[in-house]
């Protein structure tokens, strides 16, 4: 008889537990509190860009705007808006035969950075780069081409504010091109300017 009632209370005592934890159970489902999404234009940055390049070859300079959003856990794929001006150096000219070389260029590709640290981005890219060659000879003879470039980039870029303030990057890269002078190079850059 003994037994049988302990059966029976511990059978109760095991059935108003489990009922508990079947309560606590729906009380959580129902009362989730929603996780909201976070709004993408708080992860945007704008950034414009001011760009000096060095090389064997050339000076060069450009003015970019990169856009992207944000992420921590992911590739980022900004896009990127670019116009440089090339000026080959003037004792690589006078080998070659050339008096002066031009390049105008527009340039528009892809770069992808890895989140490092906030503020601080590991990122590669590649680009083309079309535009107009201008070169005169020695003998004054003037000519005008059609110019494409393709480019490849690996760098730091460091943005410490993110709502606004100023943006420092360092790349090194390598280009391959149908310029008349020459068809490659590689080199590096400083870059500064503002994000917003």
């Amino acid at each position: 008889m003994i037994k049988t009632i302990l059966l029976l209370l511990l059978g109760l005592f095991f059935f108003s537990f489990n009922g508990i934890a079947q309560e606590k159970v729906l009380w959580e489902k129902n009362n989730e509190i929603p996780v909201l999404e976070t709004d993408s234009k708080d992860n945007w940055v704008n950034l414009l860009t001011y760009k000096k390049s060095f090389s064997k070859y050339r000076e060069n300079w450009s003015v970019t705007y990169t856009g992207f959003e944000d992420i921590d856990d992911d590739l980022i794929i900004p896009f990127t808006l670019s116009y440089g001006h090339n000026k080959i150096r003037k004792e690589l000219l006078g080998k070659l035969g050339y008096k002066s070389v031009e390049t105008f260029a527009l340039g528009f590709g892809m770069n992808g950075y890895l989140k490092m640290y906030p503020g601080i981005y590991l990122g590669v890219g590649v680009g083309l780069s079309p535009g107009m060659e201008s070169t005169t000879r020695i003998n004054n003879d003037k000519n005008r081409y059609f110019f494409i470039g393709a480019d490849f980039k690996q760098g730091l870029r460091f943005i410490p504010w993110h709502e606004f303030g100023i943006v420092i990057g360092v790349e090194f890269f390598q280009k391959l091109q149908t310029s008349k002078v020459y068809s490659s190079e590689i080199g590096w850059s400083i870059e500064v300017g503002v994000n917003f």
